[in-house]
């Protein structure tokens, strides 16, 4: 997780964003490690981006989770559990690509 410089010139994490009620900076700061600038914009302009916001309270805990588990695709090889997979007009190229 990225450390930042928040507004008071203190450095911080996402989470202490979201615990100081900064939302929207805890969701900027984690989105910048993740995606350019432009595509941090589409977000912030998409309606969606209030419940994004919203959201931010998770982002900790979530990232927590994820710290402690590694991807290997080899232990799903054994569930055979029919997925239905549904895409719709804005899904993108690459995940509509990935379950053909």
């Amino acid at each position: 997780m990225n450390i930042a410089i928040n507004r008071t010139g203190h450095s911080c994490t996402p989470r202490t964003w979201a615990a100081a009620g900064d939302n929207e900076g805890a969701v900027s700061e984690t989105l910048t490690g993740i995606l350019i600038e432009d595509e941090i914009a589409e977000r912030r302009a998409a309606p969606n981006w209030p419940e994004r916001v919203a959201t931010a309270p998770t982002i900790a805990r979530e990232a927590r989770i994820e710290e402690g588990w590694d991807w290997l695709p080899d232990r799903f090889t054994g569930i055979a559990v029919p997925t239905l997979l549904i895409t719709g007009f804005e899904t993108t190229p690459e995940l509509a690509r990935s379950h053909r």
